[in-house]
């Protein structure tokens, strides 16, 4: 697994997903991976913000 320099929210969003998009290149064809292992390239308030979008998706499904 790549080793992530962590987003912490204060930088800008777009020049981190590029970074995880590039690293995690050789598992681009398995979303459901690409998608679990984002948060661990977040912390600080961007974990926060990502653990609360994600609550809020999973009670629309429910």
């Amino acid at each position: 697994m790549p080793e992530f320099e962590k987003y912490d929210g204060t930088k800008n969003p777009r020049d981190h997903i590029l970074s995880f998009q590039n690293k995690m290149a050789p598992f681009s064809t398995d979303d459901k991976f690409l998608m679990y292992n984002f948060m661990f390239s977040l912390t600080g308030s961007a974990i926060t913000w990502y653990n609360h979008a994600r609550s809020k998706e999973h009670s629309k499904l429910e």
